[in-house]
């Protein structure tokens, strides 16, 4: 049947052989199992496969020529996923196939995508703590300017008043030998220009 419709199958009638097979072929899409095989009770065999891969990894189709009820509890504790009775019809085998082919494709796809969300919440995960780390370096670098600003501002306004108060003084005296007043004049200049300078960087720590 599954030879004809396209499919890769590999067939063997040992247990021991069927978990080698498992074993070294990760890309395995499904199993069919019957429920009586020759050297290994087929529920320890189901169970074997459990403990290396789960029921989306690689679903297991068991046959039985019983459908009793106590038969059907037993597969699906063992880890089976869906059963057929024998003898097997054609059309009910592929509609069974097909249906596990696709649950396991969903299954892998989730995994793909809970993988990719997981990724990508550690991504934003760093992200934040980065920008977080971002404000408070930005913070502090305010704060430090307009510390260094107002300590700066402060001694510049003592001296550019006691400028002022020079000038209005040696501005009665007649001039000496050496021109104080240039001197005064220079002097009021800087203190001037490193006000503007000192007022521009407050507004701009404000903006910020």
């Amino acid at each position: 049947y599954l030879i004809s419709e396209g499919c890769f199958a590999a067939s063997v009638t040992s247990g021991i052989k069927a978990l080698e097979i498992i074993d070294c072929t990760p890309d395995l899409d499904l199993i069919i199992m019957n429920v009586f095989i020759e050297d290994m009770i087929s529920y320890d065999l189901c169970k074997a496969i459990r403990e290396r891969k789960n029921l989306y990894e690689l679903p297991i189709l068991m046959l039985s020529s019983s459908i009793s009820s106590q038969v059907l509890d037993l597969i699906f504790e063992v880890g089976g996923n869906d059963f057929l009775a024998k003898p097997v019809d054609k059309t009910s085998l592929l509609v069974r196939i097909k249906t596990l082919l696709q649950l396991r494709h969903y299954a892998v796809e989730t995994s793909k995508l809970h993988s990719q969300i997981s990724s990508s919440e550690k991504r934003v995960a760093v992200l934040t703590e980065d920008i977080i780390k971002a404000k408070e370096i930005d913070k502090l670098k305010t704060e430090f300017f307009s510390n260094i600003s107002h300590e700066l501002k402060t001694p510049l306004n003592v001296i550019w008043a006691s400028v002022q108060l020079l000038k209005n003084i040696f501005s009665e005296i007649p001039p000496a030998v050496i021109d104080i007043n240039s001197y005064l004049n220079s002097m009021n200049q800087n203190c001037l220009m490193l006000l503007r300078l000192i007022s521009n960087l407050i507004e701009i720590i404000k903006i910020d």
